[in-house]
Protein backbone atom coordinates (compact mmCIF):
# COMPACT_ATOMS: atom_id res chain seq x y z
CA UNK A 1 0.00 0.00 0.00
CA UNK A 2 1.36 3.58 -0.59
CA UNK A 3 0.78 6.56 1.34
CA UNK A 4 -1.61 7.58 -0.48
CA UNK A 5 -3.77 4.85 -0.17
CA UNK A 6 -3.33 4.95 3.59
CA UNK A 7 -4.49 8.37 3.32
CA UNK A 8 -7.41 7.52 1.75
CA UNK A 9 -8.37 4.57 4.01
CA UNK A 10 -7.92 6.83 6.73
CA UNK A 11 -9.14 10.26 5.32
CA UNK A 12 -12.24 10.70 8.64
CA UNK A 13 -9.55 10.30 10.77
CA UNK A 14 -6.93 12.66 9.41
CA UNK A 15 -9.67 15.20 8.77
CA UNK A 16 -11.26 14.37 12.15
CA UNK A 17 -11.34 17.54 14.52
CA UNK A 18 -8.54 17.21 17.28
CA UNK A 19 -9.56 18.14 20.70
CA UNK A 20 -7.54 20.31 23.18
CA UNK A 21 -5.56 17.45 26.13
CA UNK A 22 -6.56 18.33 29.66
CA UNK A 23 -3.41 19.27 31.37
CA UNK A 24 -3.56 15.87 33.08
CA UNK A 25 -5.39 12.59 32.03
CA UNK A 26 -4.33 9.15 33.59
CA UNK A 27 -3.51 7.28 30.24
CA UNK A 28 -3.10 3.51 29.42
CA UNK A 29 -0.02 3.69 31.41
CA UNK A 30 -1.12 5.36 34.23
CA UNK A 31 -3.16 2.68 34.64
CA UNK A 32 -0.85 -0.54 34.35
CA UNK A 33 1.50 1.50 36.29
CA UNK A 34 4.30 1.70 34.05
CA UNK A 35 3.86 5.14 33.54
CA UNK A 36 6.70 6.91 30.95
CA UNK A 37 9.11 4.03 31.58
CA UNK A 38 10.71 4.04 28.36
CA UNK A 39 11.19 0.49 27.83
CA UNK A 40 7.10 0.23 27.68
CA UNK A 41 6.87 3.00 24.98
CA UNK A 42 10.05 1.04 23.10
CA UNK A 43 7.47 -1.94 22.95
CA UNK A 44 4.83 -0.29 21.67
CA UNK A 45 7.03 1.70 19.21
CA UNK A 46 8.68 -2.09 17.90
CA UNK A 47 5.16 -3.69 18.06
CA UNK A 48 4.18 -0.76 15.28
CA UNK A 49 7.21 -0.53 13.28
CA UNK A 50 7.09 -4.37 12.90
CA UNK A 51 5.00 -4.89 9.43
CA UNK A 52 3.81 -7.92 10.07
CA UNK A 53 2.88 -7.77 14.02
CA UNK A 54 -0.74 -8.30 13.54
CA UNK A 55 -1.82 -4.75 14.26
CA UNK A 56 -3.26 -4.33 10.47
CA UNK A 57 -1.44 -1.68 9.39
CA UNK A 58 1.12 -2.98 7.61
CA UNK A 59 4.49 -0.89 7.22
CA UNK A 60 2.17 2.19 7.73
CA UNK A 61 4.51 3.12 10.46
CA UNK A 62 7.92 1.99 9.04
CA UNK A 63 7.33 3.80 5.45
CA UNK A 64 6.66 6.91 7.89
CA UNK A 65 9.54 6.84 9.79
CA UNK A 66 11.44 6.06 6.71
CA UNK A 67 9.75 9.33 5.07
CA UNK A 68 10.55 11.77 7.92
CA UNK A 69 14.21 10.08 8.13
CA UNK A 70 14.59 10.69 3.88
CA UNK A 71 13.24 14.61 4.01
CA UNK A 72 15.24 15.17 7.26
CA UNK A 73 18.60 13.89 5.49
CA UNK A 74 18.09 14.90 1.96
CA UNK A 75 17.95 11.71 0.85
CA UNK A 76 16.21 8.58 -0.81
CA UNK A 77 14.69 6.31 1.44
CA UNK A 78 16.85 3.71 2.70
CA UNK A 79 14.97 0.67 2.45
CA UNK A 80 13.66 -1.60 -0.67
CA UNK A 81 11.09 -3.37 0.84
CA UNK A 82 9.80 -2.91 3.82
CA UNK A 83 8.55 -5.72 4.85
CA UNK A 84 11.31 -7.29 5.06
CA UNK A 85 12.57 -5.56 7.69
CA UNK A 86 13.44 -6.94 11.60
CA UNK A 87 13.26 -4.62 14.14
CA UNK A 88 15.16 -5.83 17.74
CA UNK A 89 14.55 -4.60 21.08
CA UNK A 90 17.49 -4.03 23.67
CA UNK A 91 20.32 -4.96 21.39
CA UNK A 92 23.11 -5.81 23.95
CA UNK A 93 26.38 -3.94 23.19
CA UNK A 94 30.20 -5.42 23.63
CA UNK A 95 30.08 -2.39 26.18
CA UNK A 96 27.67 -3.98 28.07
CA UNK A 97 25.01 -1.14 26.54
CA UNK A 98 21.50 -1.60 25.47
CA UNK A 99 20.41 0.22 22.07
CA UNK A 100 16.36 0.89 22.21
CA UNK A 101 15.48 -0.61 19.00
CA UNK A 102 17.30 -1.50 16.13
CA UNK A 103 15.48 -1.71 12.76
CA UNK A 104 17.52 -3.81 10.04
CA UNK A 105 16.96 -4.51 6.16
CA UNK A 106 18.70 -8.04 5.68
CA UNK A 107 20.68 -8.60 2.37
CA UNK A 108 19.52 -11.05 -0.03
CA UNK A 109 23.09 -11.92 -1.02
CA UNK A 110 24.56 -12.56 2.54
CA UNK A 111 23.95 -12.72 6.37
CA UNK A 112 24.77 -8.97 6.91
CA UNK A 113 22.44 -6.35 6.96
CA UNK A 114 21.88 -3.78 4.08
CA UNK A 115 20.43 -1.00 6.39
CA UNK A 116 19.66 0.29 9.34
CA UNK A 117 17.59 2.64 11.68
CA UNK A 118 19.18 2.57 15.63
CA UNK A 119 16.98 4.20 17.73
CA UNK A 120 17.40 5.59 21.04
CA UNK A 121 13.80 6.54 22.90
CA UNK A 122 13.56 9.08 25.26
CA UNK A 123 10.57 9.96 27.11
CA UNK A 124 11.52 12.02 30.13
CA UNK A 125 15.16 11.58 30.63
CA UNK A 126 17.73 13.61 29.46
CA UNK A 127 20.01 12.05 26.57
CA UNK A 128 23.21 10.74 28.11
CA UNK A 129 23.61 7.57 26.06
CA UNK A 130 26.82 6.94 23.64
CA UNK A 131 25.29 7.56 20.42
CA UNK A 132 28.57 6.86 18.48
CA UNK A 133 28.39 3.60 20.52
CA UNK A 134 25.08 2.69 19.27
CA UNK A 135 26.39 3.45 15.78
CA UNK A 136 29.49 2.00 15.36
CA UNK A 137 28.48 -1.83 16.79
CA UNK A 138 25.64 -1.72 14.05
CA UNK A 139 26.99 -3.05 11.23
CA UNK A 140 25.41 -2.53 7.74
CA UNK A 141 26.87 -3.19 3.95
CA UNK A 142 25.06 0.18 3.09
CA UNK A 143 23.12 2.83 4.84
CA UNK A 144 22.35 3.28 8.75
CA UNK A 145 21.20 6.24 10.14
CA UNK A 146 20.58 7.48 13.86
CA UNK A 147 17.09 8.76 15.31
CA UNK A 148 16.30 9.77 18.72
CA UNK A 149 12.63 9.79 19.52
CA UNK A 150 12.50 12.26 22.41
CA UNK A 151 9.55 14.53 23.81
CA UNK A 152 11.67 17.78 23.61
CA UNK A 153 14.48 19.53 20.71
CA UNK A 154 17.73 17.40 21.27
CA UNK A 155 20.24 19.81 20.20
CA UNK A 156 23.47 17.64 21.06
CA UNK A 157 23.23 14.39 18.40
CA UNK A 158 26.11 13.57 16.42
CA UNK A 159 25.76 14.01 12.98
CA UNK A 160 25.11 10.44 12.52
CA UNK A 161 21.76 10.86 14.31
CA UNK A 162 18.52 12.41 13.51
Amino acid sequence: MTVQDYEMRFADILSAEIKAIPQKISTLFDVAGFPHYETVISNFYAFYLTPDAGHGLGDLFLMALTDIISKKTGGSRMFGDLNVCTVEREVFTTNGKFIDIVIKEPSEASNESENAIIIENKIYAGLYNDLDEYYNYIQVKRIKIGVVLSLRKETMLPATYV
